[in-house]
């Protein structure tokens, strides 16, 4: 039954959807701040963890996903084929716990974003208030997953779009103009801040860091027996992917750096941090976008977690079929959702 499902539900993810979910598990505009406390090597730093790990894994993802006999449970099929299920079991559950806490810092970013909106000091500091409602956000999503990919797919599409291009256009444009109008700089920008100082044990910190940053982009091939043309559609999609992460990694973190002092930006507010200053001197008239800006942000990080959701479940659900875990695992509803594996 849950095989004539999936079979029915199949090929509906097409190249902007699946690219839309991807880029939403990686691209993060919250992740700026942290980028811009290392100044000008912010570029060095993103574009060596990409050639180093984000390319390559892309790549490997890319060629792995569209083997025949692999398209489908993504990390589980990969590392099953080549080492054995037990094995491909322990990656896909390491993959599960990596995100399960991952969704604090998420969340935690989504309900400061909303306290920032509502004027709701209390959501960002009564831990009780904070809890209650990281579990609303958190089951409200879950519960959007039901629906299917195309579901998935829609809230990563207006997500991506409006929750990190938008933003990150509107913060490359702010800081260009800020720049032309004789602003002062707050780095250097030279070949001497160019290069790191790897005779640092806190550099090799720092680019671990960034390196993170990167991590989950394999995340979304438990998708890959849902897109219309695998063959194609995937490989292009990682090569959009890690182009447009860099590039706007490497240009949102120099905006916020040449804006904010990097001992006084704020890791958890620099976003906001950064558009508040921004529009206070190209147009203080108009400050109040930046609360329109937060919500385009809390769009952002909420389809990241959507996408997170359903991605490794998607992957625990093959096991499942493989009889790794209990049958009740195994079993889909009408739309193809794994919804024990979803809710647990």
């Amino acid at each position: 039954m849950a095989t004539s499902v999936q079979t029915g539900k199949a090929k509906q993810l097409t190249l902007l959807g699946f690219f839309a979910i991807t880029a939403s598990m990686v691209m993060a505009v919250y992740e700026y701040p942290t980028f811009a406390t290392s100044g000008f090597s912010l570029v060095f730093f993103l574009l060596l963890g990409g050639i180093l790990w984000f390319i390559p894994v892309g790549l490997c993802a890319a060629e792995m996903a569209t083997v025949d006999g692999w398209e489908e449970g993504g990390v589980f099929a990969w590392v099953s084929n080549t080492l054995g299920p037990r094995w491909g079991f322990a990656a896909i559950s390491f993959g599960y716990l990596q995100i399960a806490i991952g969704f604090i810092p998420m969340l935690y970013f989504v309900l400061g974003a909303l306290s920032y909106i509502l004027k709701w000091p209390a959501l960002n500091e009564d831990p009780i208030t904070k809890t209650i409602a990281a579990l609303i956000i958190l089951w409200a999503l879950a519960l959007t997953q039901f629906g299917g990919t195309k579901y998935t797919a829609r809230i990563a599409k207006v997500g991506f779009f409006a929750g990190i291009l938008l933003p990150a256009f509107i913060l490359i444009a702010l800081a260009a103009i800020y720049l032309h109008s004789g602003a002062p700089v707050a780095i250097e920008m030279d070949s001497k801040t160019f290069f790191p100082d790897f005779s640092k044990v806190g550099t090799l910190v720092v680019f671990v860091a960034f390196i993170l940053s990167y991590m989950g982009v394999e995340a979304s091939a438990t998708h890959v027996n849902e897109m219309s043309n695998p063959g194609r559609d995937y490989p292009l999609a990682m090569l959009l992917l890690m182009v447009a992460a860099i590039c706007l990694s490497s240009v949102g973190g120099l905006s916020i750096a040449m804006v904010i002092p990097g001992n006084e930006i704020n890791l958890s507010a620099g976003v906001m941090q950064t558009f508040t200053v921004l529009m206070s001197h190209v147009a203080p008239e108009i400050e109040w976008t930046v609360r329109v800006i937060s919500a385009l942000l809390l769009l952002g990080v909420l389809a990241e977690i959507a996408s997170w959701i359903v991605g490794p479940s998607r992957g625990m659900y093959v096991t499942a079929q493989k009889n790794l875990l209990p049958a009740a695992f195994a079993k889909m509803n009408k739309n193809g959702v794994p919804v024990t594996l979803v809710i647990s």
